[in-house]
């Protein structure tokens, strides 16, 4: 399984999730952060998941104020 975050540029912003587990439920979180520990800017961004050959992402809007 594979869960990753990419900017709307598709550049790829955060691994969150990269290995194999068992059949269950999991929850993963992002801290809005990319792979260099800095915060990213307000914007869109999508997170996808990737498990076999099967791909889903959503779209996240982060917002600092």
């Amino acid at each position: 399984m594979q869960v990753r975050v990419y900017n709307v540029a598709g550049q790829e912003i955060k691994t969150l999730v990269d290995g194999s587990f068992p059949v269950g439920a999991y929850t993963t979180y992002w801290d809005g952060k990319d792979d260099n520990d800095s915060p990213v800017y307000s914007g869109l961004y999508l997170v996808a998941v990737k498990e076999s050959r099967r791909w889903e992402a959503k779209k996240v809007l982060v917002i600092h104020r």
